[in-house]
């Protein structure tokens, strides 16, 4: 009885093992893996080059005499445009400006309306800054469109906004602008505007080129073969040239609405000067 008793605590025991052991034992697995595959992708630009203007003096033209330079100070506002591309609206374009590398001033403008190329906008900066920013000052322009572009490399297919930085490329070229024609009297805003090139990175070198002004009107331009300063009495020395194709520019300048507060802040006191001066000319 006892050896019965035995065997069946053996067997019970054997039978428990052997359960155990199918319990532990490692399960055949079969890992289905995808492909996963390489590629890269461009960042793209919606522009190639563009151009960013300022406004950094007036000067006024009376009674066959030029009055000016006067310098300015507490500006809001840039004029970037001229890009070889159409922007759509929804675009964001904002402006930085430095001085030695350090951030002096920005802003941004999301446009409500397509901007041609070649065609310029407002976009106001804070904060405030004055003539010798423009005149020394590094600017930059950001473009950043809402539609996306795809780029498609080996097996990955990626989607990606447009993105363009506009770096300087040293050049530039100052216009002065008829803003006001009073008849008697005309007041001109002396612009700068620097060339930016958004790709290739590469080209952002270059030397910096000689100032050329132009007499910015509707029929033609005057050039001054002057370098470094602006010496407005030989405007009337020289044959008028035809103005580069700045589309738009004079009316964003006219239109803006700092120059406008500015302009008519100093006027009554310009006419009040140019009124003695006459005075003493005819005495």
């Amino acid at each position: 009885m006892k050896v019965r008793r035995h065997q069946a605590i053996v067997l019970l025991v054997s039978a428990v093992l052997l359960l155990a052991t199918f319990g532990l034992a490692v399960p055949g697995i079969t890992v289905a893996v995808q492909d996963l595959g390489s590629g890269s992708g461009e960042l793209f630009s919606p522009v190639s080059t563009g151009t960013i203007c300022a406004p950094y003096a007036l000067y006024f033209y009376a009674f066959g005499d030029w009055y000016g330079p006067y310098y300015l100070s507490g500006i809001t506002e840039v004029y970037p445009g001229n890009f070889t591309n159409d922007l759509y609206s929804g675009t964001n374009v904002s402006a930085t400006v430095y001085i030695d590398s350090t951030l002096e001033s920005s802003g941004i403008r999301t446009l409500n309306s397509s901007l041609p190329a070649g065609y310029y906008t407002i976009v106001q900066i804070d904060p405030s800054i004055d003539y010798t920013h423009v005149l020394t000052g590094e600017f930059r322009v950001t473009v950043q469109p809402p539609e996306y572009t795809t780029a498609s490399s080996g097996s990955i297919s990626l989607t990606l906004q447009k993105l363009g930085n506009g770096i300087p490329t040293g050049e530039y070229r100052d216009y002065l602008v008829l803003y006001r024609d009073l008849g008697w009297y005309q007041i001109y805003v002396v612009v700068r505007c620097y060339q930016l090139v958004f790709v290739p990175d590469s080209l952002m070198g270059g030397g910096i080129a000689a100032i050329v002004p132009l007499l910015l009107s509707d029929d033609g331009a005057i050039s001054l073969e002057e370098y470094e300063t602006l010496r407005i009495p030989d405007l009337e020395e020289r044959s008028p040239r035809r103005c580069p194709d700045l589309k738009n520019l004079r009316q964003v300048v006219i239109r803006s609405p700092y120059l406008k507060k500015i302009i008519d802040e100093i006027t009554q006191e310009i006419e009040r000067k140019l009124i003695e001066a006459k005075t003493e000319n005819e005495s």
